[in-house]
């Protein structure tokens, strides 16, 4: 452990040297810089919709205008926005250069300013991102205008959260574009429920002065620690290439099983992961991109009983969990090459007022196909010999005002003997806007939004779950209230957003809220039988659109339709206070990956 910190450190050193030496670089002079205070969001919005001028393909760039957008930008600005804007430090303009996939003097081509677009509207600190083209008089060329808009990055975070029965406390700072250079420093102290945690994180996403991602992670737990560490080439947009990543993940820590909302059986687990990728892509078009992806993976994990300083830990006495060594998972050891096949159908929506009130994010609806195959062996001193499957799928299709999106995986181990661990998931979402609604009054602009999943789990490992309450989608009832190996939810809400920039810096909304669902261990048909519950319920949220990633509040209270073992009566309400929306529009492996949506699922750490 301590040549990896100290690779860590001689890593970063070596990348700051980096830094000061290209500081000094100078830009090109067809490079225009603007810094604008007053623009209104009409013509944004206006330059987004026209952002599709295909009628120029071909023509010469002439000049490229890069033009930034404080904080807030209207004009006349009094005490105390005047002020932010002048303290915050606005990101670099070499780094939004180094965005920009196309260059003075190169043909304009329609997909890539598009994907340059959607490139820099994932950067989280910039609050939106729009690329115009205008046609030079009387020349085949066109003047293209870059404009971003800033937000306030360095964030204290104070918060208190209650999931269903979950307490977490959480105090804090974030820089998410530290110095305008795009690296995030975050240091934080939290406290859910008996655990306590001090947690380190430097993100880089633009490391070495290029598009390298530099990733650290120090977290030191009351009842253990996870040391992460991550650097690479990641695919930024279907213009890339190639990607590659290193990445090394050492975890020590106490998990749990839980039966009825409460720690059933405590556990010591101790795991090393190391794993190199490498992907290419051997067809790059605008409607399609198909990657081969090949690797290495080292992966071991130790499993034993808690000891009494374990129990101390998460203050839990020990004569009220099982003791039954037979229900700790076995050691596991799988070392092996992997490879893995992506196939990708272009086909990108760009809406707000989908999770993060007027934010504009980008949604995928073509065809994604995700193939990967992990195979340990013996002869790399693996257990035994086995093969590691995972397959996904995702489309969706444009609605009036919205959209719908399916999600389709499955993950397992093939042993010499038998398959075990399997896990068979299928989600959909549907958000549509439904526009402002007025009654006698205004009643603000809404959105549907829904979300149905449904897991399948066989022959699972035993430090797996798949647990259901309220930090799962089923907010009337206690967090990990319900445990088996099949599972599903549905969530049904309408999001309305009520005002906007109130102040300058929130904007409020609230949400009515229908969750319904179930878990058993049992067939199908019992969990569609007997094991249904639901909720229905209210909510306030609290949107903060000029800070980094636009992030929500929310404030829910639930009422639950059924009686159900942890406790919950029926009727009787549940108050929730927690960060983000109950559920978001991206599934699981895109927010995971396509290996973790399905490896990942079910595991409590």
């Amino acid at each position: 452990m301590r040549r990896i910190i100290l690779f860590y450190v001689t890593l970063l050193c070596s990348y700051n040297e980096h830094l000061y030496a290209q500081s000094s670089e100078v830009p090109s002079d067809a490079y225009k810089i603007q810094t604008e205070t007053s623009i209104s969001e009409a013509e944004a919005l206006k330059r987004l919709t026209s952002q599709l001028q295909p009628e120029y393909n071909g023509y010469i760039i002439k000049s490229i205008t890069i033009k930034h957008l404080d904080v807030f930008e209207e004009e006349n600005l009094e005490f105390p926005y005047d002020l932010i804007n002048k303290s915050k430090i606005d990101t670099s303009n070499d780094l939004i250069k180094r965005e920009l996939r196309f260059k003075v003097g190169e043909k304009y081509d329609d997909f890539t300013v598009r994907e340059t677009a959607r490139q820099l509207r994932a950067l989280r600190y910039l609050r939106d991102a729009v690329i115009h083209a205008t046609k030079v008089p009387s020349e085949n060329s066109v003047d293209i205008t870059v404009m971003v808009k800033e937000t306030w990055t360095l964030i204290p975070r104070l918060s208190y959260s209650s999931t269903s029965g979950q307490k977490a406390t959480t105090y804090g700072l974030i820089d998410g574009n530290f110095l305008g250079l795009g690296k995030k420093l975050e240091i934080m102290h939290r406290q859910v429920e008996d655990r306590e945690s001090l947690e380190f994180s430097y993100d880089d996403t633009r490391a070495f002065n290029s598009y390298h991602q530099l990733t650290v992670t120090n977290i030191d737990r009351s009842d253990g620690r996870e040391r992460f560490f991550r650097v690479g080439r990641p695919f930024l947009s279907l213009l890339d290439n190639f990607s590659w990543d290193f990445a090394v993940d050492d975890i020590d820590s106490i998990g749990r099983i839980f039966e009825n909302g409460e720690e059933s059986i405590i556990y010591r687990r101790t795991a090393l992961d190391l794993s190199f990728r490498g992907s290419v892509s051997v067809v790059n078009t605008e409607v399609l991109t198909e990657r081969f992806t090949f690797g290495f993976q080292y992966l071991d994990e130790d499993f034993g009983q808690a000891s009494a300083s374990d129990f101390e830990d998460v203050d839990l006495d020990p004569n009220e969990v099982s003791s039954d060594p037979d229900f700790i998972a076995s050691d596991r050891r799988f070392i092996g090459p992997r490879i893995g096949i992506e196939r990708i159908i272009p086909d990108f929506i760009s809406m707000n007022y989908i999770d993060r009130f007027d934010r504009f994010e980008d949604y995928n609806l073509g065809h994604a196909s995700n193939v990967d195959l992990f195979f340990p062996l013996e002869a790399f001193n693996s257990y035994s010999d086995s093969l590691i499957l995972n397959l996904n799928h995702g489309f969706g299709f444009r609605i009036n005002e919205g959209f719908w999106r399916f999600s389709v995986g499955t993950n397992g181990r093939i042993g010499q003997k038998r398959s075990e661990n399997w896990l068979t998931r299928f989600e959909t979402k549907m958000f549509k806007r439904l526009g402002r609604q007025n009654l006698i009054f205004d009643l603000g602009d809404h959105t549907f939004a829904s979300n149905f999943i449904f897991d399948l789990g066989s022959s699972l490992d035993p430090d797996r779950q798949l647990l259901l309450g309220g930090a799962d989608g089923l907010r009337g009832y206690k967090a990990q209230a319900f445990q088996g190996d099949r599972r599903f939810i549905l969530n049904l809400e309408d999001r309305i957003h009520l005002f906007e920039n109130v102040g300058k810096i929130l904007s409020i909304g609230a949400v009515t809220f229908l969750d319904v669902g179930g878990n058993t261990d049992d067939s199908v048909r019992k969990l569609f039988s007997d094991r249904v519950y639901g909720d229905i319920g209210v909510g306030l949220r609290l949107a903060f659109p000029r800070s980094n990633g636009g992030g929500v509040m929310r404030f829910d209270v639930a009422w639950p339709l059924r009686d159900a073992e942890d406790g919950s009566q029926a009727f009787s309400p549940r108050f929730l206070f927690s960060a983000g929306q109950a559920f978001g529009a991206r599934t699981r492996s895109e927010t995971l990956g396509t290996d973790k949506a399905d490896l990942d699922v079910g595991f409590q750490r």
